[in-house]
């Protein structure tokens, strides 16, 4: 019982997301809709519902689709990252930054553009 209860209280301490530690976890339960059947223009339009809802535009802002929906949405990482900063999640924006200053230094074009995007609208590891 005992070695049971020390697992639980270290295993509680492990992060739950990649977001935790970084600004918080929103739990879909805070989603005015179910994550599995949403739209792209559903998620948009519902983007100033919550602090929730702003992470999950935000998420679709990177990935350009849902798990439901491939839209045709253009893909806008600066907007995905000031939401991000907005939200207290600016910790998670570094590691992001170092992938792709190593994938623009193995000498893809489309992430050197993207880096010279995101400095310019002040986002830089520097």
């Amino acid at each position: 019982m005992r070695r049971l209860l020390l697992l639980l209280i270290a295993f509680s301490f492990l992060p739950t997301s990649a977001y935790a530690g970084c600004g918080g976890y929103y739990p879909t339960s805070q989603l005015p809709y179910w994550v599995m059947t949403v739209t792209c223009k559903e998620v948009m339009a519902k983007m100033n519902h919550n602090n929730a809802t702003k992470m999950e535009a935000a998420s679709l802002l990177l990935a350009g689709q849902t798990y439901a929906d491939r839209c045709n949405m253009k893909k806008d990482y600066v907007r995905a990252f000031q939401i991000m900063t907005e939200l207290g999640h600016a910790c998670a924006i570094k590691p992001k930054l170092r992938a792709y200053e190593a994938r623009a230094a193995a000498g893809s074009a489309y992430y050197a553009s993207l880096l010279r995007k995101l400095k310019k609208a002040g986002f830089s590891l520097k």
